[in-house]
């Protein structure tokens, strides 16, 4: 079930994998580095677990796709407590230094996947079209990705909202929890 959506997922996507288990530091892109007020700088390394381009005449646009097995939910107000700020990070690490790799590189998105079989309450008579959209809701990724309908098109061709948290409503966002400029 979930291999099939993600490979539903990236067949109507015009972003493509280019990295899985990318290490930010320890050889992969460069570390996140942030200066210190008193002098000195602190490193920040990781593993991104997917890395999706799409490349454009003026630049290559980046997002970031984390798996998580247990429900995710991404919240805008844990940013300003510096919670849950992992893919931030992430992006931050390939914006600075992503350009040895991709080009250069602007930022689209970052994405929590489910990575978990669905679990759908649905009567016995339900019928499997039902169940199917169903599963489909509990599998749409989480996150937020640049307020650009022409990039939001480019990842979900239709901008309905199937496995984006952002639908297009009259060729812009439906709603703005999930966009960022």
């Amino acid at each position: 079930v979930i291999a099939y959506h993600i490979a539903q997922e990236l067949a109507q996507s015009e972003f493509t994998p280019a990295d899985f288990e990318l290490a930010v530091g320890n050889g992969g892109v460069p570390p996140l580095t942030i200066p210190l007020p008193g002098g000195g700088t602190v490193e920040i390394d990781g593993k991104i677990d997917r890395v999706d381009i799409l490349k454009r005449e003026d630049a290559c646009y980046v997002r970031v796709v984390d798996y998580k097995t247990g429900h995710k939910e991404f919240k805008l107000s844990d940013l300003v407590y510096g919670i849950n700020m992992q893919m931030l990070i992430y992006l931050a690490a390939l914006l600075e230094n992503g350009d040895t790799r991709y080009g250069e590189v602007r930022p689209a998105g970052v994405l929590y996947m489910p990575a978990n079989r669905p679990i759908v309450s649905a009567s016995r008579d339900a019928a499997p079209e039902t169940v199917e959209q169903e599963a489909a809701k509990k599998l749409r990724m989480d996150g937020l990705i640049l307020d650009d309908p022409e990039l939001i098109r480019a990842m979900e061709h239709k901008g309905e909202g199937k496995y984006l948290p952002v639908s297009l409503k009259d060729g812009a966002p439906s709603k703005r929890d999930h966009v960022v400029t």
